[in-house]
């Protein structure tokens, strides 16, 4: 759940240069042709999406050029490598840095169309609407579109949550093998609708059972090193080190999974008793 700049490439440019190798004459006139309606429809989308009522908003769908035809296009044309946009999509992918910006932890390794490409072929290969993700984010989305706004997954492009403290840890049991639960919080400056898109997309994708996974990993790794302030500094010097690393964490992304494990770890006075030793 990460906040993206929105790709700088205008999406009629990248249009016209992914039909730029179209062989065939009255296929590539088809989709020529189809270029002053996906004009209107990429100006309408971005309209739409910044003021949030993208799911109120008609089909994008071209009337020259079918959804077969258009789910090709993007496969052939500009997802496959070596093909007329692969250079737009390889610059799009890589503005995560590797990592999902719809899940966090998880590797990109594909795009997905935020408002499906069918039957919006209008926004097939429009780069606000191509998001950088992982597989996992991808399959599990897939064709997914909602019928109102408070069903509409965060758009890692136009949905920023700013600095504001929301994702929540809560250490179940400390005796020997802690569990980590996540959940949203609310801060008091969201109104119901973020708060409420916010839980959605965080279960959509299961956030909660991928992030107690990784938690459950990092304590595994720490658990030793932990052991050893205790034995050398106490319980106090358990605290200490954890809220370093806290600070260290929430710095780096205030909202990602391991920032909220170390607060929750910092704040457990029980916790700081030593739970990590066997």
């Amino acid at each position: 759940m990460r906040y993206l700049d929105v790709p700088d490439d205008d999406a009629v440019d990248v249009y016209e240069l992914s039909i730029s190798k179209i062989q065939v004459p009255h296929t590539k006139d088809r989709f020529a042709k189809a270029t002053v309606q996906l004009c209107e429809d990429s100006d309408r989308y971005l309209r739409a999406v910044a003021a949030g009522g993208l799911a109120a908003e008609p089909d994008f769908t071209l009337t020259d050029v079918t959804q077969e035809e258009m789910s090709r296009h993007y496969k052939n044309r500009f997802a496959r490598k070596e093909s007329p946009g692969r250079r737009v999509y390889d610059q799009i992918k890589i503005r995560a840095r590797g990592m999902c910006p719809l899940c966090g932890p998880r590797t990109v390794g594909t795009l997905d169309h935020y408002w499906p490409k069918s039957p919006h072929t209008s926004l097939a290969v429009h780069p606000a609407n191509l998001v950088p993700c992982c597989w996992e984010c991808n399959n599990r989305k897939a064709d997914f579109q909602p019928s109102d706004r408070a069903g509409e997954l965060l758009h890692p492009y136009f949905d920023n949550l700013g600095n504001d403290l929301w994702l929540e840890c809560e250490i179940i049991d400390v005796s020997g093998s802690p569990a980590f639960l996540f959940a949203p919080t609310r801060p008091a400056s969201w109104s119901d609708e973020t708060f409420w898109r916010v839980c959605h997309h965080f279960e959509f994708f299961d956030l909660g059972e991928l992030y107690a996974s990784q938690a459950a990993n990092e304590f595994e790794s720490i658990r030793h090193e932990l052991a050893e302030v205790l034995t050398e500094d106490d319980a106090a010097g358990v605290r200490k080190h954890l809220e370093r690393a806290t600070r260290s964490r929430t710095n780096s992304e205030p909202n990602g999974w391991q920032a909220a494990m170390y607060r929750a770890m910092a704040a457990s006075t029980k916790f700081h008793a030593g739970p990590f030793t066997k």
